[in-house]
């Protein structure tokens, strides 16, 4: 199982990886109240065949937090959304860093807040991560 769904589904998320465009028809189908760790398709990454075993140096994906939420929820309840949705991004990545997969991921990272940019209402951040594995597969 890919080490971003494992951390996901161990903090208590449902897990989708899908492109961004198809994620609606994936959101559909939650219940109100449903928290998801949505990873996108690597928009961009590296490939470093110099070393044996070759690895992935290093993939870039949108990761978003989201809350499914009633229709016309109202500006607090969409504020404390998003900052739980925050804490559990921090916490998502803390982990991530814990599974020693990828390179350490540090830094300032910036986050941009999520509200209806879906079909369904969702809320929450949605944060860049380039991820750097650590070791490879042999080909």
């Amino acid at each position: 199982m890919r080490p971003t769904k494992q951390v996901a589904l161990d903090l208590g998320a449902k897990y989708l990886y899908d492109e961004w465009g198809r994620i609606n028809l994936h959101a559909d189908k939650l219940k109100i109240g449903d928290v998801v760790v949505v990873e996108t398709l690597p928009t961009n990454g590296q490939i470093d065949t110099r070393l044996v075993p070759v690895v992935k140096t290093s993939r870039t994906a949108i990761f978003a937090f989201l809350k499914h939420c009633d229709l016309d929820f109202d500006g607090v309840e969409v504020g404390e959304i998003i900052e739980e949705m925050l804490d559990l991004a921090k916490r998502y990545i803390v982990r991530l860093d814990e599974t020693r997969q990828f390179e350490p991921i540090e830094g300032l990272m910036d986050y941009n807040a999520v509200i209806d940019f879906l079909d369904a209402n969702m809320a929450g951040v949605r944060v860049t991560l380039t991820l750097k594995e650590l070791e490879g597969g042999c080909v």
